[in-house]
This record gives C-alpha cells, structure tokens and sequence, in this order.
C-alpha cells in the first residue's frame, strides 16, 4: 500500500498523516566512502529479491531504487506488443512528478478570454479545460465553492457538497455513507439571466484525487459539462451533460475569467459559494468543441492536449497554462504549441494583454501514475505489459478437417505487434520528444501516411504525407 502523504498542520486532509517531530539526517556533508557503504548495504540486503527478480523489470526497478534514483527519472522501457487496433488502450504507464497550484480558499489564476484573430475571429474560447483535485470532505464553511467564474457574472462553474460528511449510521460498528464523497458539479452558461440554467453532475468529487473536467459552449444556445477520473490504470467515472435555453451571445461576449473567482464570495441567486480550496492544474482553451476521446486521453494524462483530428492541437489550443505539470511554478507564460518557432506562428493566446496573473507561488508536489495513447510505431512503441489475452477464433460450421485448424488466426487475433526481448535503462532525450508526440497528436494509424498505392509509380525515397507531418510537429522546436 503506498505510503500516506505527511503534513504538519491540524486539521489533517484525507490521505495525510499528521507528524508533529520530523526526523532527518544530518545536514553535515557525508564522505563519498560513506555513501558507497549505504549503497552496497541496500544492495546486501536486497540480494535475495535481486536474485529472484533478475532478468525482470522488477528486478531492475529494484536495483536502481537501492541506489536512490524515483522511478519518476529513471523508467525502464520495454520495447513491441502495441495493440495496433485498440485506439484508446493506455498502455504506455508512466509515474511522474509535478507540481500543482494549491489555492488554500484565497489564491486565484486569471487571463483575458478573448482570442487572438488569427485563431478564426472568436469573441471566446468555446472549449475549456482544467483539472482539480479537491482535500477531501469540506468543512461546513466550504460547502459550496466556485471553480471558474467569467467576469460579469457571464458563467460559473460551481461545486457542491450536500453529503453526510464523516457521521455514521447510528447503531454500533456503522460506517460512514458509501456517498459521502458526492457532490455535483454545475455548469451555469448564462449567470445573470438564467441562473437556474445548468448543466450538473453528480460525482465522488470529494475524494481527494484528480479529477478532469470540460465545459463547452456553442453558438446554438447549447453548453455541455464532462467529467472524469482515473481509477486503476483506466478510466473511472465519466459523465457528461448538456443543457439549452439561454443566450450563448452573453458567454462569448466575456473579456476575463478567473479560477476560482476574483476576490469575494460568489453569489448565484440565494446562494453563496467560497473561493474552491484545492489543487488546480492544466487550464486549457480550445477554439472548438473538443470531442469525448480527446477529453479521455486528457483524463488519463493530463500532458495530452490533442485536437480533434491529427496534429489539430496547433490550429486549436488558444492557450494552456500548465500550473506545474512542466515543473514550471514562476512563469505567467502561455505554452501552447505555437507560442514557439517561427515567427509566422500565432505566439499571441489573446487580442490583447493576457491578463495571465497567478495570485500566489504557492504550488505543491504532485506525484501520479499517467497513461498514454500512443501512435503506432512498431516495435520503437514502449509497452508498459505486455501481457496479452486473445480471443481464439473459430471457423463456422461443424465439419471437422485433417487439413484446417480448427483455431484460426486474423488479424484481429494479431494485431499485436512484434514484442522485443530487452529492457532499456536509460535518459534520452528522444523519449521526452516521443512523449510530447504522444501528447500533440494521440494515437493516429501512420499506415495512412506512408501506405499511398501512388507512391509505387514515384522515383520518390521518401513518404510525403509523412514529410509533411513531421515539419507540421517540429516547426514548433
């Protein structure tokens, strides 16, 4: 079982463990003959595991923790085995470590939301996008929080809690509500004229963990809210609503936005809601209504900023603030993919100043498992299992033939492909590229870039399509 979080202050969050004496090493500078000697003594004391797990990943992963490496810098790859049918099988796991942006209840982010012309003349992004991580069961002063709040009262994304807290049942040994870690999320499109407008789900949002989150608005007077988590290696809750009846002109009309609101309570007709005491991570605005497997991907992995078809995400993406994911906690500075490389790219998110402005450094470490979506590469694809269970086909009929196996093989049964027997162990940089590929473009089928019946006929030595592809993505270098 992993390790609790360990904090200091009362009262203590879900998942932490309050320690009031912390005990460290000494701060004297240690001799190099003296730190040799603890390596080999965690080493000595492994040789039974070390021996039993050689060869293995496990194994490995054993060895490179006796010397001290987080397995968030050092990763063992396998190599072969990438399901070439399965668009959405995150089988590239990964542990990573980050920051996130903690708002303790008083901190803010906010930015211009108009965008820059040359992403189509919008008044305002109609997609956003952002990731939260609540501190578990509020208290009854933060009941109800505001998450982001468009300037003018325009729209609000709100939280609430109406569970049962902690309480058990009222006979011996009962335990809490299985529920009480619900609370539904509310989409309000148009505040000020139809604040009873929403669309809202109703999720374990109070449990602690990361949850993402897309709100959408159209030029049809229709506005949508998803949500999702991950749980267990794959996606978890995911729920979606759509609502209509308001006048969309209002929300495209708005010069700012703030996470979670700017200064004061929110005050939604009768009700009043706190500043969202939590963790943020990973704003995102789109120009357009971004598609659910693109919400997924982002789910899974939070570095994933896909558009809705291949390589999009330039064309798409208005603006990205991080918020420490790139272990950036300094910088007000956009970092969508054309905010770098030539000078013909669109660097400006917004018609004018940005108004990007953090209230506070006040970020936290952040550790997770993430999961990517990855092209097809053949045997270069890093499998994190590559343990596999087919089904076994069968011919129609019930003739039996000396000639014909009765199990068959097809395609479906073998889209795996070729697994490669060795393990690597290494920093390279063209893992961090073959990330950020993951993440700009998702998985996509590269036989349509290099599998043209026309090019037979051509003296060309290369492939086109996919010359164009790869410029498209590196231009931004």
């Amino acid at each position: 079982f992993p390790f609790p979080e360990i904090t200091g202050s009362l009262p203590t969050p879900s998942g932490f463990e309050y320690v009031d004496t912390k005990i460290s090493s000494s701060n004297d500078p240690i001799a190099l003959n003296g730190i040799e000697k603890r390596i080999y003594k965690r080493i000595y004391h492994n040789l039974p595991y070390l021996l039993k797990t050689k060869g293995t990943a496990a194994g490995l992963r054993a060895l490179i923790t006796s010397y001290g490496i987080p397995d968030t810098i050092l990763r063992i790859n396998e190599f072969g085995g990438k399901d070439r049918i399965n668009s959405q099988d995150w089988d590239l796991k990964q542990k990573v470590f980050n920051y996130a942006f903690d708002t303790e209840g008083k901190y803010i982010v906010s930015s211009s939301f108009n965008p820059n012309t040359n992403f189509g003349g919008l008044q305002s992004p109609r997609t956003v996008q952002l990731r939260i991580k609540t501190r578990g069961i509020p208290s009854s002063t933060h009941l109800s929080q505001s998450l982001y709040h468009i300037q003018s009262d325009r729209s609000a994304l709100v939280l609430e809690y109406t569970g049962s807290g902690l309480a058990s049942g009222s006979y011996s040994g009962s335990i809490p509500n299985p529920e009480n870690k619900y609370g539904t999320l509310k989409f309000i499109p148009d505040v000020s004229a139809n604040p009873n407008i929403s669309a809202s789900l109703y999720l374990p949002f109070f449990d602690g963990n990361w949850w993402s989150i897309q709100t959408t608005v159209n030029n049809d007077h229709t506005a949508s809210l998803h949500a999702a988590n991950q749980i267990n290696n794959d996606l978890g809750f995911n729920e979606s609503s759509t609502v209509s009846g308001f006048n969309s002109a209002y929300y495209f009309d708005a010069g700012e936005v703030y996470f979670p609101t700017d200064g004061d309570d929110l005050s939604i007709g009768s009700k009043s809601y706190t500043l969202f005491s939590g963790s943020y991570q990973e704003i995102r605005y789109y120009k357009s209504v971004i598609d659910s497997n693109v919400f997924y991907d982002y789910t899974m992995n939070p570095y994933s900023f896909e558009g809705n078809s291949t390589n999009n995400a330039p064309e798409n993406l208005i603006f990205r603030a991080d918020l420490g994911t790139l272990l950036n906690t300094g910088s007000t500075t956009s970092v969508h993919p054309k905010v770098t490389g030539s000078s013909v790219y669109i660097t400006e998110s917004f018609a004018s100043n940005s108004n990007f402005y953090i209230s506070s450094s006040n970020f936290i470490s952040n550790k997770e498992t993430i999961h990517q979506d990855q092209v097809i590469g053949g045997i270069k694809n890093r499998i994190t299992d590559k343990i596999t269970t087919n089904d076994i086909i069968f011919p129609s009929g019930n003739t039996l033939s000396p000639l014909i196996s009765l199990q068959q093989e097809s395609f479906e049964s073998s889209s795996y492909t070729p697994n490669a027997d060795y393990l690597e162990v290494a920093f390279s940089p063209q893992d961090q590229i073959n990330d950020d590929i993951n993440s700009q473009m998702g998985y996509f089928n590269i036989g349509e870039y290099i599998g043209d019946p026309r090019h037979i006929s051509q003296s060309n030595t290369n492939y086109p399509d996919l010359d164009t592809l790869r410029d498209a993505y590196f231009s931004k270098y």
